[in-house]
């Protein structure tokens, strides 16, 4: 069995640590009590918890991911349009929704939001309004990354989504990277 020098493993370690920050990847997140965590980097060919209506989809080996290779898209000139997932969540607690978007330049009416849930959306808990194309970041092919805290009250599950009002002109949201996740008592 080969042996090596102790800072011979450290600089191999260094070096590991320092590609994994190059690329970007989320540290994967074991399953532990403490917290429940819903995350999406859309690198399956296969959505089955996100549904969305028309102008709404999925891009793998195109190109326009934060990271990775697929992401999920809105795009429309009129009406409302957005991908939606159910998300479960621990009541009482408090909460964080994240994802890495890239807006359009036109873009005046997008939202991520997160409501209530049960079986049929309720009323919005919290969201942030987005209007493009956010700031300018090449280090991140001009996704930026939106965050926001909430408590779901007595609920068990919320309805997190991506979306926009067309305003006349096709714009657009492209959608990376999604996180909701929530502190447990146990």
């Amino acid at each position: 069995m080969k042996s090596y020098s102790r800072s011979r493993v450290l600089a191999w370690l260094a070096a590991l640590l320092a590609v994994v920050a190059m690329v970007g990847f989320p540290a994967p997140q074991p399953a532990n009590a403490g917290l429940t965590q819903f995350w999406d980097n859309f690198e399956s060919t296969s959505h089955p918890n996100w549904w969305g209506g028309p102008g709404t989809g999925f891009d793998y080996n195109a190109g326009l991911a934060h990271g990775g290779v697929g992401n999920g898209w809105i795009n429309t000139a009129s009406g409302w349009s957005a991908l939606n997932t159910v998300v479960g969540v621990y009541p009482h607690s408090d909460c964080v929704a994240s994802a890495w978007l890239r807006l359009s330049s036109n873009l005046t009416g997008g939202y991520m939001s997160v409501r209530y849930w049960n079986g049929q959306p309720g009323n919005v808990i919290s969201e942030i309004q987005l209007v493009g194309p956010g700031p300018y970041n090449p280090a991140h092919g001009n996704y930026n990354q939106y965050v926001f805290h909430f408590n779901p009250g007595n609920n068990g599950y919320v309805l997190f989504y991506v979306g926009l009002w067309g305003n006349g002109t096709s714009a657009w949201i492209q959608v990376d990277d999604v996180i909701v996740q929530c502190p447990t008592p146990y």
